[in-house]
């Protein structure tokens, strides 16, 4: 029997497809370049041509499996140098980082739409859906390590996505990985990614990924024994979760509520009994929470899962220029150097403060070099007519562009003498450390404080060295625990040591 005839330009057209198809699977079965700043523009240019052609069905749900793993282990090598960086990212560095959030942008895109595709069996269906929603998950995460909002839309096609997994039939695989995906979003949401450092970022994530798979979307609002009133989410409106204690949701809204009330007690359960000796290996905790700093961070998100920080004192909104020295050994040296010029001592960048509170500030950059951005950061802060520098962290940090950047400020104190403070930790190569003394203030703090370098508070017993005009003073003190721990900096009170040397 003869082959029926083809238009040769249909022939040469699928000749062609069939050629490109190739030449992108060979491509993709290289080992990737080394930097993954250099794999990045190629990755996206060859997704978004496959992306314009017209692969369907099952072979384009094969071939965004091959992009996602690649798209997965470039997040994975890409996360050291953000952790590493202070914000704003370096010109390349946030290129590359924005290129990242487009792929994982463009692959949710893509396997949404792929899974409206009725040829594929409900497994596929689920498993499109699954990774849109991981792929949302490392888009989120990216634009969150450049201290930028998610793009419009973002939390309605977050929400579309898991509504079409609840249509599904659960399958031998389950919903887990989407719930797990999905969940560890929202959670994430509420935590406040501005108020995170990138490393405290992803350190969440990979707990959450732990965590999430059973938690479920509910018709009502919770009611718990702790008081936990839970979040809600409206699935027609582009806005991340809010707390049910702030505000209900209206009555036209589509609202859902979740809580997170069972994960922060797992947490909390899990964080104690390893604090008690058990070993981690026989927890469900990832293994960066033998760390103090990891089990620090943990048990302040599951305070901030089960109650919402809420605004205690009342904004004024102003519009003042002042200046910002951020980093704490730079603020070290600003205030060791006393009437120096301050551009010696230290970088000094013009910022307008646009609200502030009796705890705080919120401010735009306007000028001068950035430095040392970062939450939990230090930083000092002075008004024009004030000669004081105000002592803060940096609680959030926000960035549309590499141009525009909003600080959020906890003012700390008034005031800060600079010190040096040596811990008796029994090692001879211990030296002193700068660190910052902070008064004591009487709503609030009724001793005495120290900021020190995060991690050098290794004994509660400490040696303090400070300079008045041509004297060396020195004196002994006794930590009463943390006040504080951010990812850069402790803060705690302490007392006269009552056993001098």
């Amino acid at each position: 029997m003869n082959k029926p005839a083809y238009p040769a330009a249909l022939a040469d057209t699928a000749a062609d497809a069939e050629t490109a198809m190739s030449g992108l699977l060979d491509w993709l079965a290289a080992p990737p370049p080394d930097d993954p700043e250099q794999d990045l523009p190629e990755v996206y240019v060859r997704l978004t041509e496959l992306l314009a052609g017209g692969t369907q069905g099952n072979q384009l749900l094969r071939v965004l499996d091959l992009f996602f793993a690649r798209a997965q282990h470039l997040a994975h090598d890409m996360r050291p140098r953000l952790a590493a960086s202070y914000l704003p990212l370096p010109r390349a560095l946030r290129q590359a980082t924005a290129r990242l959030g487009d792929i994982h942008h463009a692959l949710a895109d893509a396997y949404g739409r792929l899974a409206g595709d009725r040829s594929l069996s409900d497994r596929s269906h689920l498993s499109a859906l699954t990774r849109a929603l991981r792929s949302t998950l490392e888009h989120y995460l990216a634009r969150a390590a450049m201290a930028a909002p998610p793009p419009p839309d973002f939390w309605v096609h977050a929400h579309a996505l898991f509504a079409q997994v609840s249509t599904l039939d659960e399958a031998a695989a389950g919903h887990g990985e989407a719930n797990q995906a999905y969940f560890a979003l929202l959670a994430l949401a509420v935590a406040q990614p501005e108020s995170l450092a990138p490393r405290d970022l992803w350190q969440a994530a990979e707990t959450l990924a732990l965590h999430c798979g059973t938690l479920s979307l509910l018709q009502a609002a919770p009611t718990t024994e702790d008081g936990d009133d839970g979040y809600w989410i409206d699935r027609k409106r582009d806005h991340p979760p809010i707390p049910a204690s702030r505000r209900a949701p209206p009555a036209n809204a589509d609202a859902a509520y979740f809580t997170l009330s069972a994960i922060a007690k797992t947490l909390t359960d899990e964080l104690d009994a390893l604090d008690a000796g058990k070993p981690i290996d026989s927890t469900r905790l990832p293994t960066s929470a033998v760390e103090n700093d990891m089990r620090a961070l943990l048990r302040r998100l599951c305070l901030r899962w089960v109650k919402p920080p809420k605004r205690a004192l009342k904004r004024r909104h102003n519009n003042y220029r002042a200046q910002l020295c951020t980093g704490l050994a730079e603020v070290w040296q600003l205030l060791t150097a006393g009437n120096a010029p301050v551009n010696a001592a230290a970088p000094i960048s013009e910022w307008m403060v646009e609200n502030e509170s009796a705890n705080g500030f919120a401010a735009m950059h306007v000028g001068g070099e950035m430095t040392q951005l970062r939450p939990g950061a230090v930083a000092a802060l002075r008004s024009p007519d004030s000669d004081a520098w105000a002592i803060c962290l940096i609680r959030w940090l926000r960035s549309d562009n590499p141009e525009h950047m909003e600080v959020g400020l906890e003012m700390v104190a008034p005031k800060a003498q600079p010190v040096q403070v040596a811990f008796r930790s029994g090692k001879h190569d211990d030296i002193p450390v700068p660190a910052l003394r902070l008064p004591p203030l009487a709503a609030t703090r009724p001793r005495e404080a120290l900021i020190t370098p995060r991690g050098t508070c290794v004994a509660r017993r400490f040696v303090m060295i400070w300079q008045v005009g041509e004297r060396i003073c020195v004196s002994q003190g006794r930590m009463r625990g943390f006040d504080q721990q951010t990812a850069n900096a402790d803060l705690f009170q302490f007392d006269a040591d009552p056993y001098p040397i």
